[in-house]
């Protein structure tokens, strides 16, 4: 699990959530900037390269302090934090062969 990272452009993000995917990758979703600023952003590491950060889709919603459970199929991005420190209770799926997240709505 990725707690914290700094960027290969040296922005620190706080507050994120890594999962980590069949090939080996690491999903790193959401966070918060230090300056507060929430993060719909998403990238993929890769362990066995040195700073290989790359970029793939964007969240539908800015997450912070969410959960991203591994699964099989996708990674499940779940709840969290939003803008202005509301609990969030939507979801996203993650599909690692298109890199792409796929909004789920309020299951409430």
């Amino acid at each position: 699990m990725v707690r914290r990272r700094v960027l290969p452009n040296d922005n620190r993000t706080v507050r994120t959530y890594g999962t980590l995917l069949l090939d080996g990758r690491v999903l790193v979703t959401g966070g918060m900037e230090t300056n507060g600023d929430y993060l719909d952003s998403a990238e993929l590491y890769t362990i066995n390269e040195l700073d290989a950060f790359s970029a793939t889709g964007s969240m539908a919603t800015v997450r912070a302090d969410h959960t991203a459970p591994f699964s099989p199929i996708a990674s499940l991005v779940v709840g969290g934090w939003g803008v202005d420190a509301l609990s969030l209770s939507s979801a996203e799926l993650y599909d690692p062969a298109a890199g792409v997240f796929h909004h789920r709505a309020n299951d409430n």
